[in-house]
């Protein structure tokens, strides 16, 4: 079956900040929205006081991930915070959730169930009713990021055609950068989960989706990649790479923002983790 990287998140604690820190970077971001879904299996459907902001890109999107109501279960996001503040959520998009936790339980990979959640997503001036179908993994299976597969029921409502149009020039999530001790037997996890190789480069091991990949490294590969990059822990995931149109053109922008840039050894423009809530992003 055809697997794609279908987003990242970025987890925060102080969502309206990161929303602005986000905007500051030049990503067209969508009104904040928050989850909703049961809670147990079999529970009923409710709000939750976790949403986010997203960009959309033509290919895959960029979700910031916070608390928008403390009253309400977040348990999920205070979770990952204490670990630490940034990237953390890796989603591998497919046409068929139900048929990938099939396949996947019978190559003896522990799937979850796949569940349902839903959100109000803005549309126009209102919102519409968006649906995700997910299938998790055991906890224990891979700890170095959260990693799901994901269907997309109600895609248009995603991907508006009045969201893609990013100021930095952003037109493709094209990588998640897992940062571990051992790359090897990651990368070995990682290759069982999605069938997919998991080639040998000097940046550590490389899995290639249908469209985009995923690099497992080291934090000296890490640092290698993007100087003066360290994990924000180990395992981690510490960078996120993006396609953009013209790089000249998002240097203009972020310098116009005041944002800093360096220039990384594989020629991208790099945004330090200080800038980006905890994530290092890779232009190019």
């Amino acid at each position: 079956m055809r697997q794609v990287l279908d987003h990242v998140a970025v987890v925060v604690p102080d969502l309206a900040r990161a929303a602005g820190a986000y905007r500051r970077l030049g990503f067209n971001l969508t009104r904040a929205s928050s989850h909703k879904g049961a809670l147990e299996p079999g529970g009923p459907v409710e709000l939750w006081g976790a949403g986010n902001h997203c960009a959309m890109f033509e290919q895959g999107y960029l979700e910031v991930l916070g608390v928008t109501d403390p009253a309400r279960h977040h348990a999920h996001v205070d979770a990952r915070l204490a670990r630490y503040h940034g990237l953390h959520l890796v989603a591998i998009g497919c046409d068929d959730a139900a048929a990938m936790e099939r396949g996947l339980r019978a190559r003896a990979i522990p799937a979850k169930a796949m569940v349902r959640v839903g959100r109000d997503v803005p549309y126009g001036e209102g919102t519409r009713p968006g649906e995700f179908e997910i299938v998790g993994l055991a906890e224990d299976l891979f700890p170095e990021a959260d990693l799901f597969y994901i269907a997309h029921p109600t895609r248009d409502l995603l991907w508006q055609p009045q969201l893609l149009a990013q100021p930095n020039g952003v037109t493709a999530l094209t990588g998640a950068v897992i940062c571990a001790a051992d790359p090897d037997e990651v990368g070995h996890r990682l290759a069982w989960i999605t069938a997919r190789a998991a080639s040998a480069t000097s940046r550590g091991r490389e899995v290639s989706l249908d469209v985009g990949r995923i690099v497992v490294c080291t934090p000296a590969q890490l640092a290698a990649s993007f100087p003066g990059a360290t994990p924000p822990a180990l395992p981690s995931v510490a960078a996120v790479e993006f396609a953009v149109r013209d790089r000249g053109a998002t240097a203009a922008f972020l310098d116009s923002q005041g944002i800093a840039c360096q220039v990384g050894p594989d020629g991208s423009l790099q945004v330090a983790a200080a800038d980006a809530e905890g994530a290092w992003i890779a232009f190019r």
